[in-house]
C-alpha cells in the first residue's frame, strides 16, 4: 500500500488498436454521402508521423507531427493539398507535463501545476 502504480504509455500505433512493427495503415470508407481513403505513417517507436486521408473530387488533407527527444509532441501540423497549413506547437516543463499549446494565429492554451505535480489551472488566450 502506498506505492505508486506504475503508468505505462502507450503508442499511437496501440492506441489506434495496431499491435507489431506496422509501418504504414491504409483505411478506406465508404459511405452515403462521402467516400475516403485515409493513410497512416508510424515511425519504429510507434509514434505518429503523418496521416493523409484523401476524399473524391481530389480533396486530400495531410496531418503531421513531430516529436522531442522524449517522445513529446511539439508540432502538430495541417494542410488541406494545395492550401494554407495550420500549425500547432507544444511546450513542456522541466518535468514533461504540458505547459503551453499555441497557433500561428495567437492563440494559446497555458497550464499551471502546483508543487506536487497536479493541474491547477487551464487558461485559454483566444485571438480574434
Amino acid at each position: 500500500m502506498g506505492e505508486k502504480a506504475l503508468s505505462k504509455q502507450i503508442t499511437d500505433r496501440e492506441e489506434a488498436g495496431l499491435r507489431g512493427l506496422v509501418k504504414t495503415c491504409v483505411e478506406e470508407t465508404i459511405g452515403p454521402r462521402r467516400n475516403s481513403l485515409k493513410t497512416t505513417e508510424y515511425a519504429l517507436d510507434g509514434s505518429l508521423l503523418t496521416t493523409r486521408t484523401s476524399y473524391a473530387k481530389g480533396v486530400e488533407w495531410v496531418t503531421t507531427k513531430t516529436y522531442d527527444a522524449g517522445r513529446l509532441v511539439k508540432t502538430f501540423c495541417g494542410q488541406e493539398w494545395g492550401g494554407s497549413t495550420a500549425e500547432v506547437l507544444y511546450e513542456y516543463d522541466e518535468g514533461g507535463r504540458l505547459k503551453e499549446i499555441r497557433d500561428q494565429y495567437g492563440n494559446q492554451i497555458s497550464h499551471r501545476y502546483a508543487q506536487q505535480g497536479r493541474k491547477t489551472e487551464i487558461r485559454r488566450l483566444l485571438r480574434k
